[in-house]
């Protein structure tokens, strides 16, 4: 699965377990209803009866995702800039001082202009969540994140199906 539940299978039950998670969260805060247990009950024409399966309460989890979307909701303006290689993505940065922007350097490559910018190589998304949650910096530039996707498919070269898309 994708951050911040990195750490969980990207299996169907496992999708059902986060979903009744939230529920139980959103009621049980929201709307001061308490949820002692939580199962899900299932039929298929493979088994003869139903199956009862006990649903664990993640509720670290639901408060992980909540926070991730807090984080993403903060008063902040996405850009994205797209350009072929070399048309001056990465020079645009020139006009920043340090003080006013923190870069994430995917591919580790220097600026392409003289700076005293630090700009540390991250790839992968856990630390560059956290490194935008450590900066308090207005400016978060990320160069160059076609490779943080594309980085993503060649480690998944050897999965077979449609399991690489998941």
């Amino acid at each position: 699965m994708k951050v911040p539940l990195q750490n969980i299978d990207d299996v169907t039950i496992k999708h059902y377990y986060i979903q009744l998670s939230i529920y139980k969260y959103l009621l049980e805060k929201y709307a001061n209803v308490e949820v002692e247990e939580m199962f899900i009950v299932y039929f298929s024409e493979n088994i003869d009866n139903y199956e009862i399966i006990e649903v664990p309460y993640l509720k670290k989890e639901v408060e992980l995702i909540l926070e991730n979307r807090r984080v993403k909701n903060m008063n902040s303006v996405p850009i994205l800039l797209i350009g072929k290689s070399g048309s001056g993505k990465s020079t645009s940065l020139r006009n920043f001082t340090k003080e006013e922007v923190a870069v994430i350097n995917v591919l580790g490559k220097p600026l392409p202009f003289k700076s005293d910018i630090k700009a540390p190589k991250i790839d992968d998304y856990t630390n560059i969540i956290n490194q935008i949650k450590l900066t308090k910096k207005n400016v978060i530039v990320i160069d160059d994140s076609n490779y943080l996707i594309t980085n993503e498919f060649i480690e998944k070269t050897s999965i077979k199906g449609y399991d690489k898309y998941n």
